[in-house]
């Protein structure tokens, strides 16, 4: 319902609170394991929407985004690999990266990639749903690809081995 203000004896209808990224919606969805996003998975895509994120308080970033996600992706098998999920945008234009996760943190990005593409990385990635917004800089849209994939997290590595040689010790000690 929107608000009404009298003036005058006239109903003036007050101004309706700008949209903003909709976790409630879905984009294109796709599930993917870990493993499968050890190679690269991408998606064509149309960057860009009428809704300005500076307009959106709560959600980080400047740029134009549409209120429904452009993917929604759900990240299984990596709870035991603590793999670092990354997003990252080819656009032909200045494309901004905004991504919901599934502990309902945002992540905005615009540039981190080089050059005018951004780039969002998740070190030690939950399982769950993540939502993914392509968006531009500019109110202009274009054509830009999403890359998804999953890389060995260096400090995940590291903690195993040093809970590898921990045991290992404790071990060599009840001996």
């Amino acid at each position: 319902m929107v608000p009404v203000a009298l003036t005058a004896g006239l109903a003036v209808a007050a101004p309706a609170r700008a949209q903003c990224p909709d976790v409630s919606k879905n984009g294109a969805s796709g599930s993917y394991t870990s493993d499968q996003l050890y190679t690269a998975v991408r998606h064509g895509t149309d960057a860009g929407g009428d809704l300005d994120l500076s307009d959106c308080s709560g959600v980080p970033g400047v740029g134009w985004v549409t209120s429904q996600p452009d993917y929604t992706f759900r990240l299984t098998g990596n709870e035991a690999k603590r793999r670092r999920l990354q997003f990252r945008v080819d656009g032909t234009c200045d494309t901004v990266l905004l991504v919901n996760t599934p502990a309902g943190r945002w992540r905005f990005d615009d540039d981190g990639a080089g050059s005018l593409d951004p780039k969002v990385d998740i070190e030690a990635a939950g399982n769950g749903i993540y939502d993914i917004w392509v968006g531009t800089s500019g109110q202009e849209n274009c054509r830009a690809t999403l890359f998804t994939e999953t890389f060995n997290n260096s400090a995940a590595i590291a903690d195993r081995a040093t809970r590898r040689e921990n045991t290992r010790a404790s071990v060599k000690r009840s001996e």
